[in-house]
């Protein structure tokens, strides 16, 4: 898999007119197209709500039905229309699978129906008034549900990626993330982390990171369920999404925490995050910046960390640029680390070095105020002796 491309296209990015199916298509906005559409919507979610059983005929009805509400879904126009007519509470029945008579018979459309069911929820929670409709109709058990069953294997990939994408949409903006935490998704998203699979360990560290940006609150349960150290480990995956949103995730761990950033530290993840200083990737190197700059710790300089950092100050990209005065600035408030800037030209690539922003300006020349503090500090203290 290409570590650069690890994922379906998520449900962020959508064009306002698309194909609804092969005999349906919106070309205007007049009365009766409207009225034709209602109807349209409404014959579906009918058959949503009258239609559940493992028989494949049912399954496939069902399955085509779910791909038209879909498809209309992706217009934001007609998303109040298909919440209107019933579609949550019909799309939620078919996030479970149904009974199966036997063990051993042949699945048909095995995760596909409960695929399409949570990309479509996905579509509509999109639309900030429809999350907690979402919610009240109990779609995150079943979502959460469907996220174990990445025990399935390869064929169970693209459920996963929709159900995960489902419930990004919903902690969106609101305090629903405390709801997700509260039904018991945070052990399988963290057994997700340790998944060989890049799809699956890149989907879950996605999902925690939304949580966690959603409440500080939540950010002391996933650190409490034992997250820390499988974060840690994908700085090393091959997955560069991965890598970015792994060290996104410690940089949200570690800002205004301090406990939590020795625990960083002390766990490994410094030298990683140095390595990914390197990265061709200009968002890891973003994003790892980010994540140093947080932990601002004596174990950067002395894991080498400093050249880098000032190598990225001649970054044409102002993040990266920002980032690594910001790591830098922190790196300069321990007397210990003087020596490694000076020994390595840092004082002059600081006073030298063409700032795209003045923030960065401003972060830049405060450092320089601050390393000349720490130098006089010595001096001081050695005139004393």
């Amino acid at each position: 898999m290409d570590n650069q491309k690890c994922h379906e296209q998520t449900t962020n990015s959508r064009s306002s007119k698309r194909k609804l199916d092969d005999e349906f298509i919106v070309t205007s906005s007049d009365e009766t197209t409207q009225q034709d559409l209602a109807s349209h919507v409404r014959a579906q979610v009918q058959i949503l709500d009258s239609t559940v059983s493992s028989l494949e005929a049912d399954r496939a009805i069902v399955k085509h039905s779910i791909h038209i509400l879909s498809e209309l879904a992706k217009n934001q126009d007609i998303v109040n229309l298909i919440v209107e007519s019933g579609g949550v509470s019909a799309l939620v029945q078919h996030l479970q699978a149904p009974e199966w008579k036997e063990l051993s018979e042949p699945r048909p459309y095995e995760h596909e129906v409960e695929k399409g069911s949570a990309f479509t929820l996905g579509l509509l929670a999109l639309k900030l008034e429809h999350q907690q409709l979402i919610v009240d109709a109990e779609a995150l058990p079943h979502l959460i549900t469907l996220l174990k069953r990445h025990k399935d294997g390869e064929k169970s990939r693209a459920v996963i990626r929709r159900a995960a994408d489902a419930i990004t949409n919903l902690a969106h903006e609101n305090s629903i993330g405390l709801k997700i935490v509260d039904c018991n998704a945070l052990p399988t998203l963290i057994l997700m982390l340790q998944s060989e699979d890049v799809a699956i360990h890149y989907e879950a560290v996605g999902v925690i990171g939304n949580l966690v940006h959603s409440s500080p609150n939540i950010k002391k349960e996933v650190l409490r369920a034992g997250a820390l150290q499988p974060v840690i480990e994908l700085l090393s995956s091959s997955c560069l999404e991965s890598q970015r949103e792994a060290a996104l995730l410690l940089g949200q761990f570690a800002n205004g925490d301090t406990d939590c950033k020795i625990d960083i530290v002390q766990k490994g993840a410094v030298g990683p995050l140095i390595d990914m200083l390197q990265s061709p990737d200009a968002q890891v190197r973003e994003m790892s910046t980010f994540a140093l700059g947080r932990l601002a710790q004596a174990g950067i300089a002395h894991g080498g960390g400093i050249p880098p950092l000032l190598k990225l100050l001649d970054s044409k990209d102002d993040r990266v640029q920002h980032n690594a005065a910001f790591a830098l600035f922190g790196l300069a408030d321990n007397e210990y680390n003087v020596a490694d800037f000076i020994r390595v030209g840092g004082v002059q690539k600081l006073q030298d070095g063409e700032f795209i922003f003045q923030p960065t300006r401003d972060c830049v020349a405060k450092t320089l105020k601050r390393l000349e503090e720490k130098v006089n500090e010595r001096i001081c203290k050695r005139s004393k002796m």
